[in-house]
């Protein structure tokens, strides 16, 4: 028995923000600074700048119910015959309850036996709910599983307000909204599936933080203006490569493999110019590497699964395939699993 993907699926608002568009409210940077520094040209946005809100039905719970769909089309599966929904999101429409997976639960009319849960992560939480299933699934607890992850940042835009238009500059910079899925089944099989998978953690500085809205310093109004994500973009350069090297070793140390066995590597997309600058150093080449950031941003966990989802339509990834995921999320949270198609 090995754990197969069987489905999958990605949404992102039709919406485009091109550089040119965001630096009229965003001036800090400028178009061509955004390009030569993070190599993203362009990103999806729910939020309409004209209104200064986000458009109705682009909300987190909007992309991932939408991405979910399109991955049980795909599937086969019926949303009645999933054991268990996990969602990964670092955007969730509500900060405590309700719970996002039980959001999902009931918009995709699942069983009131299917578990969920949701994963509060960002850029590496895909890959970690893909381990976490996949030995659920091995145990014999699990045989049909949904997964989704959604990002919508730009739900936190306010361009009215000059205290957060230069707070958020660099978080409408750098990420995007978007949704990805994938239908996870347990399959008689030896040759197709996952082959192996490796997660970690260390915590180390927090190059994004979230100040208020928690336990220790809850919403007031006094600090309106700590809701927001700070980004610490020089602790990403320094820590990213890392952890990304280290998820590769830990994993060819589980399920010895060579840069050479690979098709295609789906790395997580926080920058075009750390990948570049990081498959230079490993000699990747870049060929086999799917990205998307360039037009749609750092869409966090959701970026390796619209990866999978657009290469797999389109006919790029083809039956027997070998992929290599790898994502590393700020806090830290890494991994890198091995797939073969």
């Amino acid at each position: 028995m090995k754990t197969k993907i069987i489905g999958t699926g990605s949404y992102l608002p039709p919406f485009e923000v091109d550089n040119n568009l965001l630096c009229k409210f965003y001036p800090g940077k400028g178009a061509k600074w955004i390009e030569q520094k993070t190599g993203i040209k362009k990103r999806r946005f729910g939020f309409d700048f004209e209104a200064n809100k986000m458009r109705e039905g682009f909300f987190d719970n909007d992309l991932a119910e939408h991405a979910a769909k399109f991955a049980l089309e795909m599937s086969g599966v019926s949303s009645t015959e999933l054991n268990l929904i996990v969602r990964i999101t670092c955007t969730p429409e509500y900060l405590y309850f309700p719970d996002p997976a039980c959001v999902l639960n009931k918009r995709l009319k699942a069983s009131r036996d299917c578990a969920a849960y949701t994963i509060s992560a960002g850029c590496g939480g895909l890959l970690y709910a893909i381990k976490t299933v996949d030995d659920q699934i091995k145990a014999g607890g699990v045989s049909r599983a949904l997964i989704v992850a959604s990002n919508a940042p730009s739900s936190f835009a306010n361009t009215l307000d000059s205290k957060l238009v230069g707070r958020d500059e660099l978080n409408s910079v750098f990420f995007g909204d978007g949704a990805s899925a994938i239908i996870l089944a347990n399959e008689e099989t030896e040759e197709r599936g996952i082959l192996a998978s490796y997660c970690g953690a260390c915590y180390e500085h927090d190059p994004i933080k979230y100040p208020a809205g928690g336990s220790r310093f809850p919403t007031s109004i006094n600090n309106v203006y700590e809701h927001w994500y700070q980004m610490d973009v020089k602790a990403i350069y320094s820590f990213f490569p890392t952890h990304f090297k280290y998820s590769i070793k830990k994993l060819m140390e589980i399920h010895p493999f060579s840069f050479g066995d690979i098709n295609w590597f789906l790395f997580h997309q926080p920058n075009l110019r750390i990948l570049e600058k990081l498959c230079g150093e490993m000699q990747i080449p870049m060929d086999k590497v799917l990205i998307n950031v360039d037009k749609y941003g750092n869409t966090s966990a959701a970026s390796i699964g619209i990866l999978l989802d657009e290469a797999y339509r389109s006919g790029k990834i083809k039956k027997g395939d070998i992929l290599l995921l790898v994502a590393v999320g700020t806090g830290w949270q890494y991994g890198a699993i091995l797939i073969k198609w």
